[in-house]
């Protein structure tokens, strides 16, 4: 038997995890693997947002090998709002920006139950808010390149994000706003 399988098969060994007293292992085991995973790319393919009076939660920008398109996914990770982050999800944004050929806006939410809802959905809403009123900070000519994406939780702020800005009616521009509509998520 392989170390592969052996190690797949330890996984369906160990016993279940409850997620409400063991989120502290789930996040330490999902930062291990996406460790594992890490392509050996230069670190100049990604750097943080600076955080500012506006701008709060930290955002990591990748940029793909070949630019193909001047879009900016910017993407809220899954996890079910208890786990995943910047770090465990950096393996998939960098692949997301080649695959795409766009730029990647990865943003770090604060998690429950360290901080309770909506404290997630308000990180997302303002980064959103700032990256649409300042879409040069990711390197968007305007909002309209602004595209909201997001992974199972991080799919579901996508969504009540965009109907949000949209009930709100943050953008005068019908094209942005229709954007804004059609944001969706990663499956």
């Amino acid at each position: 038997m392989n170390r592969l399988s052996r190690a797949v098969l330890r996984l369906f060994a160990a016993p279940r995890l409850n997620i409400r007293e063991d989120y502290e292992k789930v996040r330490r085991i999902q930062r291990r693997v996406a460790a594992l995973l890490m392509p050996p790319y230069r670190t100049s393919r990604w750097q943080p947002l600076p955080c500012d009076e506006h701008l709060h939660v930290p955002v990591r920008i990748f940029q793909p090998k070949v630019k193909r398109r001047e879009d900016v996914l910017v993407f809220f990770h899954g996890g079910g709002w208890v786990t995943g982050d910047i770090d465990t999800y950096t393996p998939a944004c960098a692949r997301m920006a080649d695959l795409t050929g766009c730029a990647v806006a990865s943003v770090n939410y604060r998690l429950a139950p360290e901080h309770p809802f909506p404290a997630g959905l308000e990180d997302c809403y303002d980064v959103a808010r700032v990256l649409l009123d300042e879409p040069h900070r990711v390197g968007a000519a305007d909002a309209g390149q602004i595209i909201l994406v997001g992974d199972s939780a991080g799919g579901n702020f996508a969504a009540v994000i965009s109907s949000l800005l949209r009930s709100h009616r943050c953008c005068e521009n019908a094209d942005i706003s229709h954007r804004i509509a059609r944001s969706s998520s990663i499956r």
